[in-house]
């Protein structure tokens, strides 16, 4: 709370305090006329009046007295607690409308402070500068506006009157300006406008690449043989191998799914662990090969009208090929 306020505030503790004694005084003054006209009264108005009079002031006793703000000073507390309850309620309410305008006025000031710093902060760079032409930031900042102002109504008129002022020649500067050929201008322009295309497609065509490759990585990941199972099980495994071989050229194919088989089975060949693995799928596709190949030929063979000779001959070719295969298993 300001200085100023304390004061304001003490000032209305002692008024207030002041006017209460006062009145008690007053009221404490009775002409002995109207003393003894009291006592003459009669014997019930006087046990009325004592009996309201002591209701009122049991009354007064059992209301609660008003507490002091505990931020003031013990010293206005304690001048506080003796005003009567009136003079107290009315302090009261004047203090909290005091302090309300007092926290408004605080807060506007504190918002124009903001606003005021951040102008302040632009204006610091160029503080000096106008010192030297003698100028206060204030005049500094209503040339600007004023600059600012001629060129939305009249630029031309604007620029000549600041180069004047400036000492600038605008005349000099179009003739040492040098002179471009109209014909070499457009030819500029139009390279600029082809450049700017040929980047665009570049980029669209590395787009387009970009996307190619990540489609055919993908069919070569999803690819399965007829069973269903993985074509290339190992690829994470051979990546790096692939992609070295693919960069260098030794990868065939037409087709990006194409060059990552060719990398893939490469890869696979030169790493002996997976090339034994690959030796033992192919004899088991093999041998299965030959095991469906003997069955079916077994099953062409019977011939429910038992002709003889025809049977005899693909019996024995049954044999051969089951022999086969158990030559080739063991």
């Amino acid at each position: 709370m300001s200085t100023a306020n304390a004061a304001s505030l003490e000032e209305d503790l002692e008024a207030a305090y002041d006017g209460a004694e006062g009145e008690e005084d007053a009221e404490g003054v009775e002409p002995e006329a109207e003393a003894e006209e009291s006592a003459e009264a009669a014997p019930e108005e006087g046990a009325e009046g004592g009996e309201a009079a002591e209701a009122e002031a049991t009354d007064e006793s059992e209301q609660p007295g008003i507490e002091a703000p505990q931020h003031w000073k013990a010293e206005y507390r304690e001048t506080f607690n003796k005003l009567p309850a009136d003079a107290q309620q009315f302090l009261l309410e004047r203090h909290r409308d005091m302090e309300a305008d007092y926290t408004r006025k605080t807060q506007e000031i504190a918002d124009f402070r903001r606003e005021y710093d951040t102008v302040a902060q632009m204006v610091a760079p160029h503080a000096q500068g106008w010192q030297m032409q003698g100028m206060s930031p204030i005049q500094g900042l209503q040339q600007l506006l004023g600059w600012k102002q001629a060129m939305d109504t009249d630029p031309a008129g604007a620029i000549q009157h600041l180069a004047q002022v400036s000492g600038v020649d605008l005349q000099k500067l179009i003739e040492d300006a040098p002179y471009v050929d109209p014909r070499t201008q457009e030819l500029e322009q139009r390279l600029q406008a082809m450049q700017a295309q040929m980047q665009q497609a570049t980029t669209l065509q590395q787009q387009q690449q970009q996307h190619a490759l990540l489609d055919g990585i993908r069919a070569f990941e999803t690819t399965a043989d007829e069973n269903g199972a993985p074509r290339y099980p190992h690829a994470a495994r051979v990546w790096d191998q692939m992609t070295a071989l693919v960069q260098s050229g030794r990868a065939q194919g037409n087709t990006i799914p194409e060059m990552l088989a060719s990398a893939y089975e490469q890869a696979v060949w030169s790493d002996p662990e997976l090339r034994s693995e690959m030796l033992a799928q192919q004899q088991r596709a093999e041998a299965s090969r030959k095991s469906q190949q003997a069955a079916k030929a077994k099953r062409a063979s019977v011939n429910p009208k038992g002709k003889g000779d025809g049977a005899s001959a693909v019996s024995n070719s049954l044999e051969d090929d089951i022999a086969s295969v158990i030559d080739d298993l063991s």
